[in-house]
């Protein structure tokens, strides 16, 4: 089995806070681009949740992405089924070390803010989703025989029995 050294720790954990981190980042997306947790008319709004080191510019109109055009002008009509939620833009990866904004890239964010469910979201379910993100991960205990005891050694009851001893990996 090879053995890391102490100057493999701090990569080691670098890595893991900023996989962990991107873990978290990316769920929050996830829940925000929701029914549950944001406005839905078309379905835009929900879709347009981005992470960004750098503040989000609420610039785009559902008008000039379809297919919420076609469906904002089905709502218009009255179809209240008409509705998508589909994320437009990826997540890159961060390091932990990085200040990231989370932010809608709609012109109309901050009036589809009014709407509590995203405060109720943000209020209620980030902590959760950040100690779950930030929890230490145990991996599975896995042991596997590896060699046969002496029967010489043992206390008590187990002495002259044979064994497999058992190493982790």
């Amino acid at each position: 089995m090879a053995r890391r050294g102490l100057r493999d720790i701090l990569p080691d954990l670098n890595k893991k806070l900023s996989a962990d981190y991107n873990t978290f980042i990316q769920l929050a997306l996830e829940g925000l681009a929701s029914k549950d947790h944001s406005p839905v008319y078309t379905g835009f709004f929900a879709s347009s949740w981005k992470a960004s080191t750098q503040r989000t510019k609420p610039t785009d109109r559902v008008e000039d992405f379809e297919p919420w055009a076609g469906l904002k002008k089905r709502r218009d009509k009255g179809d209240t089924t008409a509705y998508k939620i589909e994320p437009r833009f990826a997540t890159p990866a961060f390091r932990y070390t990085d200040k990231v904004f989370i932010g809608n890239s709609t012109k109309y964010a901050a009036y589809a803010l009014e709407n509590p469910k995203v405060a109720t979201f943000v209020q209620s379910q980030l902590r959760p989703l950040l100690q779950a993100s930030f929890n230490e991960k145990r991996a599975p205990q896995i042991l596997v025989g590896t060699t046969k005891t002496d029967p010489k050694r043992g206390l008590g009851i187990f002495k002259g029995r044979e064994y497999v001893s058992y190493e982790r990996i």
